[in-house]
């Protein structure tokens, strides 16, 4: 059991919390808003990275002893980024786990990941049934993981020229970003979030534009997908390469013309594994799928009861005054939760929430949770949001 005076002490040095943007998109006037804005949220990523971002520490309901611990997190996540980016359409892409077609062409593909923790596994259907609450179509696919189903989706939308968010903690799915479609994803260090609207972006956080991240993955490696890239080349070489050479393709046409000499064999001893290494981190964008913007419409599937019922039956009652009183419906109208502008929340639940607001500044705070994921280069921490409830004795 977490007890209010544990979570404290073991919080304490963790103050500053994810609660604002870097660069949120500025909310347009409704005259001015897009017919549609569409989120494609990498649901499996949240998921994990929620419940690894307390492991040691995890969140339990206090009445069935329950572990919640991803839930909470899915939940803060899709309420925070509703809230920020004011979607009309949202879709959610998980991973079925099973073997994809990466490992038919690599058996070494993530044979270095560890098997789902059976703590995490007993989350996934509750997981599943709060993305269903919000009225979220989940896709997936047995050949395809998530980020692919991402890709074909954004290209499919793009192409009906329907504005577009990814949602992500994957560096991955910024080789996705092009115009009317952009990246938001949690910065580790600042404890917020950013959003990378253009390839220039792209390339003054990652060294290379979005099209070369997967070259960029081949020559230097990834660790968490087991993709090996080329001896003693790191990220700085491996942009700079991209720089002068533009893509992998035109590097090993090029091959002589690769400084120093031991560059250059390491480069030749290493080539196929390359040439693999890029088509593995290549994310897909004619995947077997289809978008579907009316199952995808917020305004018309979201079940605001539901997801309070839920949220009260896993004990998430900080969550419940973040939770929209409506959402935004085809003509881009946005209808906030209660104390902010927008359609009335229900009846009855004025009262309710204005009182859960006072009582609220009264007896919580914000604390910070922070996520190790170690790989090779090094730990990264990352931030998410979490408000803690702190129970009156």
């Amino acid at each position: 059991m977490n007890s209010p005076k544990s979570i404290k002490q073991r919080n304490a040095a963790l103050r500053r919390c994810y609660n604002r943007g870097v660069n949120a998109p500025t909310k347009p006037r409704l005259d001015e808003r897009p017919p549609g804005r569409l989120l494609l949220i990498d649901g499996h990523g949240i998921i994990h990275r929620s419940f690894h971002a307390l492991k040691d520490s995890p969140l339990t309901d206090r009445r069935t002893g329950e572990l919640v611990t991803a839930v909470y997190g899915l939940a803060n996540t899709l309420l925070s980024v509703i809230q920020e980016l004011q979607p009309t359409h949202v879709i959610v892409a998980l991973d079925k786990g099973k073997k994809t077609f990466r490992h038919k062409i690599s058996k070494e593909y993530k044979a270095t990941r560890a098997a789902t923790p059976d703590d995490l596994r007993s989350q996934l259907g509750r997981c599943r049934e709060m993305i269903e609450a919000f009225g979220l179509p989940i896709f997936e696919h047995e050949d395809y993981e998530a980020d692919d189903l991402l890709g074909t989706l954004a290209a499919q939308a793009s192409e009906e020229g329907v504005e577009t968010y990814l949602v992500s903690l994957d560096s991955d799915i910024a080789q996705l970003v092009r115009p009317g479609v952009r990246l938001w994803m949690f910065r580790p260090s600042q404890h917020d979030s950013v959003v990378y609207e253009t390839a220039e972006q792209v390339k003054g956080k990652y060294g290379v534009l979005p099209e070369q991240v997967p070259d960029l993955k081949a020559l230097m490696g990834d660790a968490s997908d087991n993709i090996p890239g080329v001896p003693s080349v790191g990220k700085v070489t491996a942009a700079r390469l991209i720089e002068q050479f533009d893509n992998v393709e035109n590097l090993y046409e090029h091959i002589d013309d690769v400084t120093p000499p031991r560059l250059q064999q390491a480069l030749r001893e290493h080539q196929d594994q390359v040439r693999q290494g890029k088509h593995l981190a290549t994310i897909v964008s004619e995947a077997p799928v289809t978008l579907d913007l009316d199952a995808a419409e917020l305004a018309t599937h979201f079940d605001r009861e539901r997801v309070l019922e839920l949220f009260r039956e896993l004990e998430f009652r900080s969550l419940i005054e973040r939770l929209p009183a409506g959402l935004p419906g085809p003509t881009g109208r946005p209808t906030l939760g209660p104390g902010r502008q927008g359609a009335a929340p229900p009846e009855g639940e004025a009262p309710r929430a204005a009182a859960q607001a006072m009582h609220a500044a009264a007896r919580r705070e914000w604390l910070c949770v922070t996520l190790a994921y170690i790989n090779t280069k090094g730990l990264l921490l990352f931030c998410a949001n979490r408000m803690c409830e702190y129970e009156e004795p």
